[in-house]
């Protein structure tokens, strides 16, 4: 998680902010533009996310954070979903209530897991399909790295980097080394994309 001073979560801060102006004015300010002319996108999936509330329930800064982190999963896909939602989820404790950062870390990590991970799934066998210079057909969940594609633990350490690069995801550094076919692969992406529990 990057501190309160790092200027990606400052430009944040402000555009949660601008975001959370225009709701109330219902049009966008210019610094926002971009992100506004896709709501039409955004609004479904968070709607989708958290039912109990429909949108124009939700708290307005809820609201304005998981908007903006929506459109950085679902349209900008410059930065890591963890990075996304652990920085969603420091805006939350900033400025919303005492329950809007579990709100928010469960709203996104249903986005994650019924919009991403499909994608993300097909991504990763495209990826070793396009590395192996496999038929896709041919890489399946229980193809393993060391015996079936011949890596050495070096090569698979490599692989792993390389994906990540190329995808742009983040796998978790307690898995890695339990990583040893493609299926372990797509199950630590996709358990690393489950929301935590709220607290009780």
């Amino acid at each position: 998680m990057k501190t309160r001073s790092d200027p990606r979560h400052q430009r944040r801060t402000k555009i949660i902010q601008h975001l959370f102006s225009s709701s109330f004015q219902n049009k966008p300010d210019p610094l926002v533009t971009d992100l506004w002319k896709q709501l039409p996108q955004i609004d479904p999936l968070i709607a989708a996310a958290a039912p109990e509330w429909p949108i124009d329930k939700l708290n307005p800064i809820d609201l304005a954070i998981l908007r903006l982190a929506v459109y950085e999963l679902t349209v900008d896909k410059k930065a890591p979903y963890k990075v996304i939602i652990d920085e969603a989820i420091e805006l939350a404790k900033e400025y919303g209530g005492a329950h809007s950062p579990a709100f928010i870390n469960g709203a996104l990590g249903h986005i994650i897991k019924s919009h991403m991970n499909p994608n993300l799934k097909s991504a990763i066998l495209n990826f070793l399909a396009d590395e192996f210079k496999k038929d896709l057909a041919t890489v399946t969940p229980d193809l393993n790295f060391t015996t079936d594609l011949d890596l050495t633990e070096q090569n698979v350490s490599d692989l792993l980097q390389r994906l990540q690069d190329s995808l742009n995801v983040i796998l978790p550094e307690d898995k890695l080394a339990q990583i040893l076919t493609v299926g372990d692969l797509i199950n630590a992406l996709e358990q690393d994309s489950e929301p935590d529990s709220p607290p009780s």
